[in-house]
């Protein structure tokens, strides 16, 4: 039997639930979003990077000196001919920014101090210090947020991601 003064508390308690689960919901897909994005952003990055080695080898130098090397000008522009290709592929990706360095000699100094900008980027902090002729690429993107958005104020949530590819010769 039901009191007159607990009438509707099964409704109150269905709402509230229900608005639980609903919250729930969004804030997985949220984060859904954002681990599919940052994987694809490191694609992208990736994709670039091994772009950039594609026909910028220096063949002829490897013959004459046994070193092979890069042609930083075709490599740079191949890099961000790729990278530019794959931001194509997701319009609602905002406010990207890149920064592609090509390291062409085979012994030269590295490191490169302060690159990439972001400590936590790319798989481990520092500088990056290839060992050979290679491509890093560093990009910067944000997302609109869904749920998230609620919380931080509607702010774009921004990723960084680094990556890098390097030619090794066999010895």
């Amino acid at each position: 039997m039901l009191r007159s003064d607990d009438r509707g508390q099964g409704t109150v308690l269905g709402l509230l639930l229900t608005l639980t689960l609903v919250l729930l919901a969004a804030g997985i897909v949220d984060l859904a979003r954002f681990w599919e994005y940052r994987a694809w952003g490191y694609r992208v990055a990736e994709s670039a990077a091994l772009a950039g080695l594609g026909n910028s080898r220096d063949y002829a130098g490897y013959v004459a000196t046994g070193a092979i090397s890069l042609d930083a000008f075709v490599a740079y522009q191949d890099a961000v001919s790729a990278l530019q290709e794959g931001l194509a592929q997701r319009p609602d990706v905002i406010a990207v920014t890149h920064d592609v360095r090509v390291h062409e000699q085979p012994f030269a100094a590295g490191p490169y101090p302060g690159y990439p900008p972001m400590s936590r980027a790319g798989m481990t902090a520092g500088d990056w210090s290839p060992t050979g002729p290679a491509v890093g690429v560093y990009l910067e993107f944000a997302v609109e947020p869904v749920l998230y958005g609620w919380v931080n104020g509607n702010q774009p949530v921004a990723f960084h991601v680094f990556a890098a590819a390097s030619v090794v010769t066999a010895e």
